[in-house]
């Protein structure tokens, strides 16, 4: 049952709220202030995150319990209720309000991240999901909106060049992910695929990588530092070995792509290091 509940909330997708907390690394304000109350903040999108994947699964029940890898699910295998899946959903919502609260009191922009970051997930629950380019485009804003979530709660600016950096990798991630959904699930799941076509998808993933590749250059040639330059193939790196994997049989979802690959994981702990250090050193 535990196991469930875990599988449920989708603890390993809570990887991805680690953005929060890339403009106080990005700018080393590392305070125990900033570490603190993003931390908190942290929790609250996880939560909020996991409100999102609660609900998406009990809209997708039917359909899931009909997928050959999906059917195993929690809701849609039945081995949780939905109505307990509703009162984990309601909890989890006032959990994450509460710590919203403690970050910053009533602060209207962190409410209005969270909660539009509700709204946008529910909405691509329930209709979203079904547009064609306005999917890939909703996956982009959730990266963007914990960008700004992060940035908001520390009071540090976001620089032109990790936004576009942060907004042309999202696409890179959400276009990979549909290559690779229509390779292995054609339109067993996801009815919106059959508006994508692989050859499509192929180009504006590499688009969007390059552009990602482009911006992050400018950003660490900007750092003025020998080790900053070094992160670019460091990064480079990182991308061609997991486009080597989403090129294989990967569904593409980036949190199982990461977690899949020792290699993957080591090169990004050695780029982390890298910029680490590189930042000591300037600072």
């Amino acid at each position: 049952m535990i196991r469930d509940f875990i599988k449920l909330i989708r603890i390993k997708h809570w990887i991805k709220n680690l953005l929060i907390f890339a403009t106080m690394f990005l700018s080393m304000q590392i305070t125990i202030t900033n570490v603190s109350k993003l931390s908190l903040g942290f929790i609250a999108f996880c939560l909020i995150s996991s409100v999102v994947y609660i609900v998406n699964d009990i809209v997708d029940k039917d359909k899931d319990a009909k997928h050959s890898v999906k059917k195993n699910r929690p809701i849609a295998s039945g081995r949780i209720k939905v109505k307990i899946g509703i009162i984990m959903a309601i909890l989890f919502f006032c959990l994450a309000l509460i710590l919203n609260y403690f970050i910053n009191g009533f602060d209207f922009k962190l409410y209005a991240i969270l909660l539009g970051y509700l709204v946008l997930n529910l909405g691509y629950s329930f209709k979203l999901k079904n547009v064609v380019l306005i999917d890939v485009c909703c996956i982009v804003l959730g990266f963007i909106l914990r960008l700004y979530y992060g940035s908001i709660i520390s009071c540090i600016s976001i620089s032109n060049y990790l936004y576009l950096t942060v907004m042309f990798a999202s696409f890179f991630l959400g276009f990979g992910k549909r290559r690779n959904e229509i390779i292995n699930l054609k339109d067993v799941a996801r009815p919106i695929l059959k508006y994508y076509n692989k050859d499509f998808l192929d180009k504006n993933m590499y688009v969007s990588l390059t552009a990602t590749v482009v911006f992050y250059s400018l950003w660490a040639i900007s750092q003025n530092g020998l080790l900053f330059l070094v992160s670019i193939p460091l990064l480079i790196l990182i991308f061609f070995k997991y486009s080597l994997i989403i090129e294989s049989d990967s569904f593409g979802d980036p949190v199982d792509v990461l977690l899949s690959d020792k290699m993957l994981i080591l090169y990004i702990l050695i780029y982390v290091l890298n910029l680490m250090v590189a930042f000591i050193i300037k600072y």
